[in-house]
């Protein structure tokens, strides 16, 4: 299915601006509304889109205020949860780690080894899926899960995508890339400017860049639980492994198959198969509708 992410936002509902201290971009940020959503920002030299996760910004498509500085906040349109204003910024961008059919590696194999470590990218799963587009979003290790149906439909946030996801047959890609947040409540000197960098950031550190994370762990969770982190991204419970990030699946790790592929440039894993696809070479069972390495029908 093709759905068009960045339409999300035509769907989200617009909310008052024009009460007394709702103008500024810092009643949005972190230690205010902690809003979630997209403003516009509006100085003599024009407007500024910003996508907003909990009241920090994500994505800018210009400079944000600097000192001095002033407009207002014209427009503010509020998404219905925080995943999806995060998932219209990143959507299109980083670098593809991995391209795979969900039976032959698993996608909540995928999402539960991501999770807790400093990954910060996607999954998407929409090629071969014919009820939606499914994405798990992650900032810093947190993943966040969106199910889009149809254009006429809401999109589903939270354990209702990530049931339907996980249930699903297609192919789903990994993309990785560097997201550094700036928090909104900050004064406009301190701020400094978000960042979304298709390439991945180089080191564990710098994708964590200052403990700053989007995704929040949830009510009753304080900075001492979490090591004085920054969270901006609600998931709940957490749903890693638990594993540690050296021993966890990260997409530019060589599975079996990939390592065999190295070694063996032809395809052919070395056992015995009636059927090679035609794409990449490799042996396949029989039965097999979508070849596990390429994900190409087999015709």
């Amino acid at each position: 299915m093709e759905y068009d992410v960045q339409s999300i936002t035509d769907h989200w509902d617009s909310v008052p601006v024009d009460g007394p201290g709702s103008r500024s971009l810092e009643e949005f940020g972190s230690a205010g509304r902690r809003f979630s959503g997209g403003l516009d920002w509006s100085t003599s030299a024009g407007r500024t889109s910003i996508l907003v996760v909990n009241g920090f910004a994500v994505r800018a498509n210009r400079d944000l205020p600097s000192p001095g500085e002033t407009g207002r906040v014209d427009r503010a349109r509020e998404a219905p949860a925080p995943e999806l204003p995060y998932l219209v910024a990143v959507h299109g961008r980083g670098k593809r780690q991995l391209r795979r059919y969900t039976g032959d590696l698993p996608i909540e194999r995928v999402i539960g080894d991501l999770s807790g470590t400093s990954f910060t990218g996607y999954v998407e799963l929409s090629d071969r899926v014919y009820s939606g587009d499914y994405y798990v979003a992650f900032h810093a290790g947190r993943p966040g899960f969106v199910a889009l149906r149809s254009e006429d439909r809401p999109p589903l946030c939270g354990d209702d995508a990530r049931n339907r996801m996980v249930d699903e047959v297609g192919i789903y890609t990994v993309h990785e890339l560097h997201v550094d947040p700036v928090d909104l409540s900050a004064p406009p000197g301190e701020r400094g400017e978000p960042v979304v960098d298709p390439e991945p950031a180089t080191t564990a550190a710098d994708e964590a860049d200052g403990d700053t994370r989007v995704f929040d762990p949830g009510p009753g969770t304080d900075a001492t639980e979490t090591g004085g982190d920054t969270e901006i991204f609600g998931t709940g419970p957490e749903t890693g492994s638990g594993t540690d990030e050296t021993e966890a699946f990260r997409p530019d790790k060589a599975s079996a198959d990939e390592a065999t592929r190295e070694s063996d440039p032809g395809g052919n894993d070395g056992s015995q198969h009636d059927v090679y696809c035609r794409y990449c070479g490799k042996g396949v069972d029989a039965d097999a509708f979508y070849c596990p390495l390429c994900g190409n029908r087999l015709d």
